[in-house]
């Protein structure tokens, strides 16, 4: 009876602290395409030597889970299932 009692306290404990892992994967999975993102533009600019339109950079990065959008100055990366989080903005020598 004793061991129950035992394994319902940690279950009580342990459950809520695995149900906050799931956000936070999905945080990362979104920062993560963040500088795939930002690594893609700086790629394409390398082999155009010229900025390129957001557009073609998100078409340029293939991220599964993930859907990229918004613009040069506040691109956004929504993993499935989670929240938009803002990324950081792409200088405009690398986007326009």
């Amino acid at each position: 009876m004793v061991v129950i009692v035992i394994l319902g306290i940690l279950a009580a404990v342990a459950v809520p602290r695995f149900t906050d892992l799931t956000t936070d994967a999905r945080n990362a999975v979104a920062d993560g395409a963040c500088g795939a993102l930002a690594s893609s533009a700086v790629l394409l600019y390398a082999s155009t030597k010229a900025a390129s339109p957001i557009a073609t950079i998100i078409s340029n990065v293939d991220v599964s889970g993930v859907s990229l959008g918004g613009s040069c100055a506040a691109p956004t990366a929504t993993a499935t299932g989670g929240s938009a989080r803002n990324c950081a903005a792409l200088p405009s020598s690398l986007c326009n």
